[in-house]
């Protein structure tokens, strides 16, 4: 495994504790850059501990169940233009103990159980956008 990874595309297996999400080199534009992240694209990611997402600034829309079941996630941070968060996207996330999603100011939509059964969750920071929980 690694500790930590740069990367657009995770490759199937990789053990990772954190990831940092950024614009790929010599992107340009909208056209050129994945708009979500898909359906289970980190479920059951064990080793998960922190998701830096701030500099992916194409990204619209995180995935059913995209980081679900991730036990040792403690922090995720999503970008401003971020608007839907998928159904049960950060459900059964056990260390999960705030998240700020304050900063999301295109967030419009957060999907049915999008944060069930994270039991130390204490703190969601809402953005003024956000339209239907």
């Amino acid at each position: 495994g690694c500790d930590t990874m740069l990367c657009a595309n995770l490759p199937d297996g990789v053990m990772v504790r954190h990831i940092v999400g950024a614009m790929p080199p010599g992107a340009r534009g909208d056209r050129e850059v994945s708009h979500d992240i898909g359906e289970r694209a980190l479920y059951m990611a064990a080793t998960l501990e922190t998701v830096d997402l701030s500099a992916c600034t194409a990204l619209r829309r995180v995935g059913w169940a995209a980081f679900r079941g991730c036990p040792a996630l403690r922090r995720i941070v999503f970008p401003p233009s971020l608007e839907v968060i998928g159904e049960k996207v950060l459900s059964d996330s056990s260390s999960l103990v705030t998240l700020d999603l304050s900063v999301c100011k295109s967030l419009r939509r957060i999907d049915r159980g999008a944060m069930n059964s994270c039991p130390v969750l204490k703190l969601v920071k809402f953005p003024p956008s956000l339209e239907e929980i």
